[in-house]
């Protein structure tokens, strides 16, 4: 018997914050994301070339307001990294090919806006992740609509209950797989930092639905080291079932990956708590 599911994709620890006081600082945040596709570095070329772009125009910027640097911001990341939407894009991907979707997409902006100072929250849905900016004005950031960048109140609004009922996003397609129905129903405002662990995440459930179960518990393990989520415990529970219906596992094997799945589980939970 075999588990048929599949997550949609969506989508550090006790480090310290992410801090992107210059390009460098910037270049390391996007090389570090980067790693969690199994990619080791970022092409110095084409993400120089954007950042140094950025850059020449950081004094000019200072002077306009926040609204209008963030509208300039999406401009420039839409037309460079917003490319191709992919619903299984890495965050590498993005930032090499263009691929994209919701979530490196947000990350990518969500960088942009630390560094340029834009005060910003990044909600995240059971489905969907976006980025609003509430401040003197109120605009809804959406990478993955062609015509993202929202500052119509109504609009806003609109789209805001819209998100809030969790329906699966109408702007992605995933295919003929049956999608899995999540127990929770999150609606909650997540950092930067917490990017980094839905990032190792999507990557565990592209491995989970490629039959590939040491892998994603590996990937999984990874998300769990860089932040709280209830959907790393909600993974980790059918990884479980995956792995003891699996009839082609050794028994000192499945042993091991339910081990491992245990320990997620267990610091995910310690996690919660210490976040509460």
């Amino acid at each position: 018997m075999k588990l048929k599911t599949a997550f949609l994709l969506i989508f550090w620890s006790f480090l310290k914050p992410l801090t992107a006081q210059s390009l460098t600082d910037l270049r390391l945040i996007w090389s570090d994301f980067a790693q969690t596709s199994g990619y080791s570095g970022v092409q110095i070329g084409e993400v120089d070339r954007f950042l140094n772009r950025l850059e020449k125009h950081q004094n000019r910027l200072q002077e306009k307001s926040e609204i209008e640097r963030a509208k300039w911001l999406y401009v420039q990341a839409k037309a460079k990294f917003f490319v191709s939407y992919k619903d299984e894009a890495n965050f590498s991907g993005t930032i090499q090919h263009g691929t994209f979707n919701c979530l490196t997409g947000t990350t990518l902006l969500a960088s942009l806006f630390r560094y340029f100072e834009i005060q910003h929250q990044i909600i995240e849905t059971n489905h969907h992740i976006f980025i609003l900016i509430d401040g003197a004005e109120k605009v809804l950031v959406e990478v993955t609509d062609p015509n993202g960048f929202i500052a119509n109140k109504k609009e806003i609004e609109m789209r805001l209950e819209r998100y809030q009922q969790n329906t699966q996003f109408a702007g992605a397609t995933y295919d003929d797989k049956k999608m899995y129905r999540y127990t929770f129903n999150l609606w909650e405002s997540i950092s930067l930092e917490d990017l980094k662990g839905r990032l190792f995440y999507n990557e565990a459930v592209k491995s989970f639905n490629n039959k590939k179960l040491g892998l994603s518990i590996n990937q999984l393990a990874q998300a769990g080291a860089c932040s709280y989520s209830e959907r790393y415990s909600e993974l980790a529970q059918i990884l479980s079932l995956s792995v003891k219906l699996n009839e082609t596992l050794e028994e000192e094997k499945k042993f091991q990956l339910l081990l491992q799945l245990k320990n997620i589980s267990r610091k995910n939970a310690a996690y919660a708590l210490s976040a509460n």
